[in-house]
């Protein structure tokens, strides 16, 4: 998509912004319309981010459960992540992806160096 005005993270971005919604098709496109980077968009361009958008939104799964422990036990979602198995057919879809969760008291640096030693025991013993 480097032709593209839009980037895989901002279509991530308004995908996420309405999962869990009941989505309504006219609601996410006036939306999208008013809003960076879509609002300059052509309409063949547009029409194409929000098909992709849709597709995103649609293949989206459920991790309500997952949130309700998180919070249940007190941990709070992080960016942090580990992508293994790479599809060589691609080469850019993970197999198995790890998402993490971390008590709020540890650091930046803490959860950084827990992840690194982590991704390196993986890499060890795979």
């Amino acid at each position: 998509m480097p032709d593209q005005p839009y980037s895989q993270d901002d279509l991530r971005a308004e995908a996420a912004r309405w999962v869990g919604d009941d989505i309504d098709g006219l609601e996410v496109i006036t939306a999208m319309a008013d809003r960076e980077p879509w609002v300059h968009l052509d309409n063949d361009t547009f029409n194409d981010a929000y098909a992709e958008v849709r597709r995103l939104i649609n293949s989206a799964v459920d991790t309500s459960l997952w949130a309700v422990h998180l919070g249940a036990d007190g941990l709070e979602p992080d960016d942090h992540h580990l992508q293994l198995g790479i599809d060589p057919g691609t080469g850019d879809e993970p197999r198995v992806r790890i998402q993490f969760a971390f008590a709020p008291e540890m650091t930046g640096p803490e959860r950084d160096a827990f992840v690194v030693a982590l991704a390196k025991v993986i890499a060890e013993n795979l």
